[in-house]
């Protein structure tokens, strides 16, 4: 088991079978074995964790998990949510993720949840 501790006390827990010979963690970054470390976070983990990285990856769901169907707000979803990580941590952020899934063959003419017309509009400009 691995201990990510800051000044300020303990940030989280990571479990790892093999392969660790050094963990550091500066005011800036989390290194394991002198290499930056990916952290997925969910809920909690996420603001932890962020202070500890380089970049900060973001999964999204928008008009999917939240206001499903509604692609209209997406851009406007996506902007806020990149402001309010970049306003927080100053650092840079990458949309590794976004989701919009379907059933193939599944047709709509709105966009419903698990149709195609939302993966088109979802990712329309």
């Amino acid at each position: 088991m691995v201990q990510a501790t800051a000044e300020d006390g303990q940030t989280d827990f990571y479990t790892l079978p093999v392969g660790i010979r050094t963990v550091r963690v500066t005011n800036t970054q989390f290194l394991i074995n002198n290499k930056p470390f990916y952290f997925h976070g969910v809920n909690k983990h996420e603001d932890a964790d962020a202070p500890y990285v380089d970049v900060i990856c973001v999964n999204s769901y928008f008009s999917w998990y939240h206001d499903p169907g509604h692609t209209e707000i997406i851009s406007i979803q996506l902007n806020t949510q990149f402001d309010n990580w970049y306003g927080k941590y100053q650092k840079p952020i990458i949309q590794s993720e976004y989701g919009a899934d379907a059933v193939p063959g599944l047709h709509s003419v709105s966009p419903h949840i698990h149709t195609d017309a939302i993966n088109n509009a979802s990712f329309q400009p």
